[in-house]
C-alpha cells in the first residue's frame, strides 16, 4: 500500500501579516507627509523673513544715499515716497 503523506504547504500570506504591513506602511507614509509639511511650512517662514530683511536693506540703503546737504523743494519727501509703497511684507 502506497502512504501519501500531506504536506502542509501554504502559499501567499495570512491575513494578519497584510494587516501588520498596512499599518507599518501607513505609518511610513505619515511620517514622510509630516515631514513634507514640516519643510513646506519651514520654506513660507523663510520666504517672509528674507522679503523683511530685503524691505529692511532697501530702506537703509536709502537712508543711506540721503545727503542732509543737498537742496530740495519742500514738497519733496526724504525717503521716496514709492521706496515705501513698494515694501510689502
Amino acid at each position: 500500500m502506497l502512504i501519501i503523506k500531506k504536506r502542509n504547504i501554504q502559499k501567499g500570506f495570512s491575513l494578519i501579516e497584510l494587516m501588520i504591513a498596512a499599518v507599518i506602511l501607513a505609518i511610513a507614509l505619515l511620517g514622510i507627509f509630516h515631514a513634507y509639511s514640516v519643510g513646506f511650512m519651514g520654506m513660507a517662514d523663510f520666504n517672509s523673513e528674507l522679503k523683511t530683511a530685503a524691505a529692511v536693506f532697501n530702506l537703509f540703503h536709502c537712508i543711506k544715499l540721503y545727503n542732509p546737504f543737498k537742496e530740495r523743494p519742500s514738497n519733496k519727501a526724504i525717503i521716496p515716497t514709492t521706496t515705501i509703497n513698494s515694501i510689502r511684507v
